[in-house]
């Protein structure tokens, strides 16, 4: 009679950036190596858009700098545009992410919030994820498939930042307008990254900056003003 041997248990997720460790018998499993080629493939996709731009991420680029083969990007991947699709669904978690611990942390201790607010999407939006999401934005023009998927991920985002600003600012979120409030510091934000990188950053826009914080303390003042 022969024996059964139960299915492992899946292995936890790798971070970015790490290998997979070894199990018993000094070797990865399949799971584990599948699993690891998944990250090489979006973190070379990452690093590829930062530097290169979207036109110049292309699947020979992408293998050679995550070192694998292009068999083994097309076994995860049929086409490039599913490469993108997934590298999308990677990076907006992670800006997020960085988005709310930023915001969470340092407006708890600032004098005026807003210019914590603005500094911090300048400097998400300058971060290798804000970069590379940019250039998936300017690329989905003529790209309907990854249009279609950045217009779901932009309506997650937007939700994110409608619940962080209520918490953030508590006085403005029962206010009609909160949810287009709330994603206005960003999306200026997105069109001063895009001009300084197509302009060359000789281009100073501190006073642009500045001129959003006022005129979002200028918005938040009206909208708690009592009636």
């Amino acid at each position: 009679m022969s024996t059964v041997v139960p299915e492992a248990p899946t292995p936890p997720e790798t971070p970015p950036g790490t290998s997979p460790p070894p199990t018993r018998g000094g070797s990865t499993t399949r799971r584990d190596q599948r699993r690891a080629t998944h990250r090489k493939l979006l973190d070379a996709t990452l690093a590829c858009l930062v530097e290169l731009g979207y036109a110049g991420t292309t699947t020979p680029v992408i293998t050679q700098r995550a070192g694998v083969s292009s068999g083994a990007l097309f076994n995860h991947f049929a086409t490039k545009d599913d490469l993108m699709l997934a590298a999308v669904g990677d990076l907006l978690p992670r800006m997020m992410a960085t988005t709310n611990e930023q915001m969470t942390r340092d407006i708890t201790a600032g004098e005026r919030p807003f210019v914590v607010v603005v500094e911090r999407f300048w400097q998400v939006s300058r971060s290798p994820v804000g970069l590379a999401l940019g250039e998936l934005f300017a690329a989905a023009r003529t790209n309907p498939r990854l249009r279609s998927a950045l217009a779901e991920a932009r309506e997650e985002y937007g939700r994110a930042l409608e619940s962080l600003s209520a918490a953030l600012f508590p006085d403005l979120a029962g206010w009609e307008r909160h949810r287009a409030f709330s994603s206005f510091a960003w999306l200026a934000i997105q069109g001063f990254t895009a001009t300084e990188l197509a302009f060359g950053p000789g281009l100073d826009l501190a006073d642009t900056r500045h001129l959003l914080v006022e005129a979002l303390e200028a918005i938040a003042a009206t909208a708690t003003r009592p009636r």
